[in-house]
């Protein structure tokens, strides 16, 4: 008696992987929102005093900057990787 797997198994593993690209292009782009309008909002505060460290009066545009990054890289992960 031979046992195979199901073809679903290996859909349900890609789905699963493929949703953290969009949460990490999604996190990318609060970040670029946050820092080109030089957002108030609490959470994004917090990061831009660590950022301000380092950066000083650049640290919204580095945020941004770094935002786009993110969000391209999660697209593009969103469509190449499995």
């Amino acid at each position: 008696m031979t046992f195979q797997r199901s073809t679903n198994a290996g859909l349900h593993h890609y789905a699963r992987c493929m949703s953290w690209f969009l949460v990490m292009a999604a996190i990318g782009a609060y970040l670029a929102d946050g820092g080109f309008r030089q957002s108030e909002a609490k959470p994004f505060i917090y990061l831009v005093k660590r950022a301000q460290l380092m950066w000083k009066g650049n640290a919204h545009r580095m945020l941004g900057i770094s935002g786009v990054v993110i969000t391209v890289l999660g697209i593009i992960f969103h469509f190449t990787r499995g």
